[in-house]
């Protein structure tokens, strides 16, 4: 029986189409790594639930590597008024950088109400 009729010019090319088939059928069925990532929009919400330091268990370093552009720090330093760090809820909520409580932050839009949040702090 030949599988190839050609004289052999196709016949890597087919052999590593089949390897490519087998492979594909193990990996389906074998899981090789498990990757966990963290779904950002299942946490999010339009109240401000005191998620300063962690929110739903993600970390403020989580936000820094995953959510937030490279090279956004870790906190400010505004003079005559103290050092602000990165708030880890409305930086999950809004995809920006927001340091400090709603009502600390000179020039903050961001402020929380007892409802949800507001551009009036």
């Amino acid at each position: 029986m030949k599988i190839f009729k050609s004289k052999g010019q196709n016949k890597p090319f087919a052999l590593f189409l089949i390897l490519v088939f087998v492979f594909e059928l193990v990996v389906q069925f074998l899981p090789l790594a498990k990757v966990y990532a963290i779904d950002y929009s299942a946490v999010s919400n339009n109240y401000y639930e005191g998620g300063f330091d962690s929110y739903n268990g993600i970390t403020r370093d989580d936000v820094l590597r995953d959510v937030l552009p490279q090279g956004t720090r870790k906190y400010i330093i505004k003079d005559g008024y103290g050092t602000f760090y990165l708030n880890t809820e409305y930086a999950i909520d809004y995809r920006k950088a927001v340091y400090g409580l709603p009502g600390n932050v000179p020039g903050n839009p961001y402020g929380a109400t007892k409802v949800s949040y507001s551009a009036n702090p």
